[in-house]
């Protein structure tokens, strides 16, 4: 996507194609956004409702004790005919930057205000904090070995060993492709477009950033 700026390539079609297999087979829910919610699935896992549930990092501060002893994380199911095996990668990518401007940084008088700012939101004590309270992990290596959380473990051993690739929103040309790539996805979920119309949906707005270049 990145050299050619097509979003029509083997591996955009091949989860479409499995994602309108989930559908025919009605595995998928039909209030998707209701259902797809990570509150919603942790909840009815920590209820014992659902045997299996897919969840960010950010979702773990929500599962209890006693359900995440009974934990078990395994990599997302593999498309048959894919290559690459999923037990051996995760994704991931940074959650937050910063942004100064470049006027506010000239003014002295705020400069340093700005660096004991930047100081403090990249200290260990709110990487702990933010990782305790929501999950995020620290991009920064770290020790995070005070974190005693069954699911907190389970999840860092888990990734460990795996290589991690980008998400795959990096790979937009645009803010604007990628805000209609989430919008085409909640569509195909729901059972609203067909293979050709989200493909047509995502790479048109892709295209027209093309042509403005």
């Amino acid at each position: 996507m990145k050299l050619n700026n097509k979003f029509e390539n083997p591996g955009t079609l091949k989860a479409v194609d499995a994602i309108l297999e989930l559908r025919k087979n009605r595995v998928i829910p039909n209030n998707t956004i209701y259902e797809g919610s990570f509150d919603r699935q942790v909840d009815l896992y920590n209820n014992r409702k659902a045997a299996i549930i897919f969840a960010f990092t950010w979702s773990l501060a929500r599962f209890n004790d006693d359900v995440a002893k009974d934990t078990v994380i395994i990599p997302i199911p593999r498309i048959s005919d894919e290559s690459i095996d999923t037990r051996n990668f995760t994704i991931g990518g940074v959650s937050q930057s910063i942004c100064i401007s470049k006027k506010a940084w000239a003014d002295l008088s705020k400069r340093e205000a700005i660096i004991k700012l930047i100081d403090w939101i990249f200290s260990d004590e709110v990487f702990i904090a933010r990782y305790r309270e929501s999950g995020s992990f620290p991009a920064k290596k770290m020790d995070i070995s005070i974190i005693d959380k069954p699911i907190y473990i389970k999840s860092a051993n888990y990734i460990k060993n795996s290589e991690i690739y980008d998400l795959h929103e990096f790979y937009f040309n645009s803010l604007g492709a990628f805000n209609q790539f989430k919008e085409a996805n909640d569509l195909l979920w729901s059972g609203a477009l067909s293979r050709d119309e989200f493909m047509d949906m995502v790479q048109n707005v892709m295209g027209r950033v093309v042509e403005k270049n």
